[in-house]
Order: C-alpha cells, then structure tokens, then sequence
C-alpha cells in the first residue's frame, strides 16, 4: 500500500514549464482559480543567482485536478505559455506517457551518461 504522504508527494504533482518570470504565488493563483486546491507549489532556481530556471512543480491535494491540468496542457497566465505534464510517480495518469529513452531533443541524438566501457 502507497502511504498517505508518498501519495501526496508523487502522485498529485505535475511539471509546469514556460514559466518565464512568474513566481509561486502566480502559479498557485492561477492553478487554484482555473484547476482546482493546490498543495505546494516550487520553482527551481539557479543556485548561484536565486533566478527562475523557467520550471517547476505544483501539487493538488486531488487526483482529478492534476489530471485535469495536465489535461488542459498549455496554461497562459500573465502572457506566459506554461505548459504542464505529469511529473512523480506517472501510474495516476490515466493515458500514461512519459518521453521514450530514444527521444531527441532539437534532433540531437540521445547520448549515454558516461561513455561505453571498452572490452578486450
């Protein structure tokens, strides 16, 4: 059985990105006006400058409001596209999902972590 904390951290939490200059008190603002009660919201930050790196993460106390965000995709809030996806533990989400390993991005290929150990 998933505890009632792992299921709060994991399975109601969404990614939001594109979120530009926007704060937490923007995102939840929004998210709990358009989708339903947010949990928490956190912006990832540059350690170094305390700047938006432009993404984060909301959390719902409900299931079907995070489907829902998710659901709805692009979000505009104050002239910014944010874009949500699931985030966490992906088994709520009805449609499953989630990038193929193989996915590219800006057709480069995926490259390993570290390179291939060479055998004799």
């Amino acid at each position: 059985p998933i505890s009632p904390k792992e299921e709060a951290d994991d399975h109601f939490k969404i990614f939001v990105g594109g979120c530009g200059a926007l704060n937490e008190g923007e995102l939840a603002t929004y998210f709990n006006e358009a989708v339903g009660e947010v949990r928490d919201v956190v912006l990832k930050r540059n350690p170094d400058s305390m700047r938006s790196r432009g993404f984060g993460f909301v959390t719902f106390y409900d299931r079907n409001d995070a489907n829902k965000a998710v659901s709805m995709h692009f979000h505009i809030i104050k002239d910014n596209r944010v874009e949500a996806k699931e985030a966490g533990n992906r088994a709520f989400f009805s449609r499953g999902g989630g990038a193929h390993p193989s996915a590219t991005k800006k057709g480069r290929t995926a490259r390993p972590l570290y390179p291939p150990q060479h055998q004799p």
